[in-house]
């Protein structure tokens, strides 16, 4: 998390939408629509870039190997690929930016 701004919305959804049900509804929803949007702007804007990325003058992050073997992983089984991330936290990124991460790799939207 970048900012623990979503506890703080977590904890009052309750309180604004009249219940522990639907505020608990609610929020989960509007998470998963924040998600996909997410998504899709990183399939949309950052594919490219995260490609062309370079580290201190190395080897653009398209062409370095780990890149290669995730982008690989991410084609055949996109599903497996966003629980493992969703589960375990592998790669020392924020969570949020994991759904930019998938949209930027060959997974499907609907195995997202």
């Amino acid at each position: 998390e970048i900012l623990p701004i979503q506890v703080g919305l977590k904890t009052v959804a309750p309180i604004l939408f009249g219940g522990l049900i639907p505020g608990a509804l609610i929020s989960a929803s509007c998470e998963t629509v924040g998600a996909v949007v997410n998504f899709f702007i990183g399939r949309a804007f950052i594919t490219s870039r995260v490609r062309g990325l370079t580290f201190f003058g190395e080897t653009p992050v398209g062409e370095m190997g780990w890149f290669n073997r995730l982008e690989r992983a991410s084609e055949p089984d996109g599903f497996r690929l966003t629980l493992l991330l969703r589960l375990a936290h592998a790669l020392p990124i924020p969570f949020d930016s994991y759904w930019y991460l998938l949209g930027a790799l060959k997974v499907r939207p609907l195995d997202f």
